[in-house]
């Protein structure tokens, strides 16, 4: 996955760990690990109440 602001030809990829997702799904997550360009992580343990703020 990519943030809002990553363009797919420049930027690095965030791999997210732990879940099934699909492609288009938007989740807060938390970032673990670095790989080179690219960041890992895994879904954030918060509310979408909590996202909003």
């Amino acid at each position: 996955g990519r943030s809002y602001a990553d363009a797919p030809e420049i930027d690095a990829n965030v791999i997210v760990r732990g879940v099934d997702l699909q492609p288009g799904d938007m989740v807060p997550v938390e970032i673990m690990e670095r790989q080179d360009y690219d960041l890992v992580g895994m879904v954030a343990d918060v509310m979408a109440e909590e996202i909003d703020e």
